[in-house]
């Protein structure tokens, strides 16, 4: 079963059911934290989050990059030196040798062993296009390569200019097995949904979203693109 944690497509009637039977008191709190730790509604989360961590949902990648690229290999899960190497063959015609230099000695200065920790074989995901909203997506969208490529170069003019100029803005929505992902939280898919279906019945409602990684890459056929250009 496909869900989307952001518009709901996919969830079984039955928790749709369930969920009208909080309509009164979503309607009176705009923040899920609020009612969270009630006990009808913490069994409710729980319920949810058993459910939704057997099914594969939908994870959005913001990125900007060559879209035969995408539609060629995927979503690829590499560590930073493979993804600035591939950056390097792809695109060192396009900087003149001091700034091919500069930019090595920028990522030396930067991907310490800390930072390949959080960074090296994961790709990140969102599972509502919140961030379109809250300008979170922006540096991913605005500049090519994703952090591992962009971070320490996006604040050097005559360098930020040129990522900006490769690739085109879009948005990877992705099937991707619950169960295989990382979260930094407790029962995140089921507040996710729950949340979305809060702000249907409550325009002022806060929608949730959460940050979380996968290791293993991702085949095209369960991308789809979409192209913000």
């Amino acid at each position: 079963m496909i869900i989307n944690l952001e518009t709901l497509e996919g969830l079984p009637i039955y928790f749709i059911q369930k969920l009208t039977k909080f309509d009164d008191l979503l309607l009176k709190f705009d923040f899920l934290e609020e009612i969270e730790d009630l006990k009808t509604v913490e069994e409710l989360i729980i319920e949810f989050q058993e459910f939704l961590n057997n099914q594969i949902i939908i994870g959005y990648h913001y990125t900007r990059a060559l879209e035969n690229n995408i539609l060629k290999e995927g979503l690829l899960s590499r560590n930073g030196e493979e993804i600035r190497s591939k950056f390097i063959k792809d695109f060192s015609h396009e900087f003149t040798e001091g700034e091919i230099s500069l930019i090595k000695e920028l990522w030396r200065n930067c991907f310490d062993d800390s930072d390949k920790e959080v960074r090296d074989n994961r790709i990140y995901f969102n599972f509502t296009k919140n961030a379109l909203k809250n300008s979170g997506a922006r540096l991913l969208l605005n500049n090519y390569g994703g952090e591992q490529v962009y971070w320490p170069l996006y604040n050097v003019n005559e360098i930020s200019s040129k990522l900006k100029s490769l690739g085109t803005p879009m948005i990877l929505e992705c099937k991707l097995e619950a169960k295989k992902i990382n979260t930094f939280s407790i029962n995140p898919w089921a507040k996710i949904a729950i949340s979305s279906y809060h702000k249907k019945i409550n325009p002022n409602a806060h929608t949730e979203d959460r940050d979380a990684y996968i290791n293993d890459s991702v085949t095209p056929k369960n991308i789809k693109i979409i192209s913000l250009h």
